[in-house]
């Protein structure tokens, strides 16, 4: 074990040991209070979890072996991890299973849909000109190569600020981001290759993904202009069933940024995420000595019920398709929560997104 991962170690047992009992309120999506478990997998049931081996084809040869067992047990069996200009198949105890090449250009950003089946992958092809892949697994395991969506409009994002969410049922895909002074949210529909843009003007450079409620229809998205404070920075609400796109500043705000009351004051939400009962969210909120996993309201962005504290690494998060797992990345490293307890899954390789 190397000197970081020591000190990454200790820090997290410090963090853990200061965790006070009020606050650790576990996250439990509200549909599933009947559980006498408010978190479907604990983690020697998480470790015992079948280990993916996928297949990527690529001209005629296979990277890895031809294909993993059916999925079963509880919780994903796999992630899907981009680093600075690759993206891998990892099983849910980290291990590379298969590279991932890109057609061209690189991977920047990666999202998958309700069902844990279908990826989509963000390649930078040039200046301010995003391309999607889809990434589609069998039932049985078994995967192809990556197939490029058509898009009728290009997606003008910088490959640095590249950030996306797909629908639960895989027909949209969000992707969010800034070219030089303009910061966009474009949804591809991926049935037509039909896209909608929505603009605004930005001074700022951030990777802050977009989150889809359950229905499909309403988008919550991050606006940051660097000629604020970032705690001023508002979480939109945008409707793109409804709205053919234009000024991102007409879209609803549901609250900033910023928390200015209750026990996490003074801290700030990097990271949303819907819960499937599209009443609340998960948010990561960033404070000065630690970070902290916690709901809002969909409808009103007040804080709901308590908070688990989690190293300050996290800055993105995506549930599963149930609600009862979340992945945490930032930092280069993406670890899993399951039953209010954090698991890694990688660390040290220069993760910039992560998706299951």
């Amino acid at each position: 074990m190397t000197s970081t991962e020591d000190l990454l170690r200790d820090a997290l047992s410090a963090t853990a040991r200061t965790v006070e009992p009020g606050t650790l309120s576990p996250l439990t999506a509200p549909v599933r209070r009947r559980s006498t478990a408010k978190w479907a997998v604990p983690l020697a049931a998480a470790g015992a979890l079948l280990v993916l081996a996928a297949a990527i084809a690529i001209g005629g040869q296979m990277r890895g072996p031809r294909q993993s067992p059916p999925l079963t047990g509880t919780g994903p069996s796999r992630v899907v991890t981009v680093t600075d200009d690759t993206a891998a198949i990892r099983d849910v105890t980290g291990r590379k299973v298969a590279d991932i090449p890109a057609p061209r250009g690189r991977y920047v950003a990666v999202a998958a849909d309700g069902t844990g089946r279908t990826f989509y992958l963000a390649a930078s092809e040039g200046r301010c000109a995003i391309s999607l892949y889809r990434l589609s697994f069998r039932p049985d395991g078994s995967v192809d190569a990556p197939q490029r969506v058509r898009a009728n409009a290009p997606i003008d994002i910088s490959e640095d600020d590249a950030a996306m969410a797909v629908s639960r049922d895989g027909t949209r895909v969000a992707v969010s981001g800034a070219c030089e002074t303009t910061y966009r949210v474009s949804v591809l529909d991926t049935r037509s290759g039909g896209v909608r843009s929505w603009t605004a003007p930005t001074a700022a450079s951030a990777r802050l993904a977009p989150s889809w409620g359950p229905d499909g229809r309403t988008l919550a998205v991050f606006w940051w202009d660097a000629r604020r404070e970032i705690e001023q920075a508002p979480i939109l609400l945008l409707d793109p069933q409804e709205s053919t796109g234009g000024d991102l500043l007409m879209a609803r705000v549901l609250r900033s940024a910023g928390i200015q009351q209750g026990p996490l004051k003074g801290g700030r939400i990097e990271a949303i995420a819907y819960d499937p009962d599209g009443r609340t969210m998960t948010v990561v909120v960033s404070l000065k000595a630690f970070s902290a996993i916690a709901r809002i309201s969909a409808n009103t962005g007040d804080l709901v019920g308590g908070f688990t504290r989690v190293p300050t690494f996290a800055g993105g998060v995506r549930a599963d398709g149930s609600g009862d797992h979340l992945l945490l990345f930032g930092s280069g490293q993406v670890a899993r929560v399951d039953d209010g307890r954090l698991r890694w899954i990688t660390r040290g390789h220069d993760h910039v997104d992560a998706a299951w």
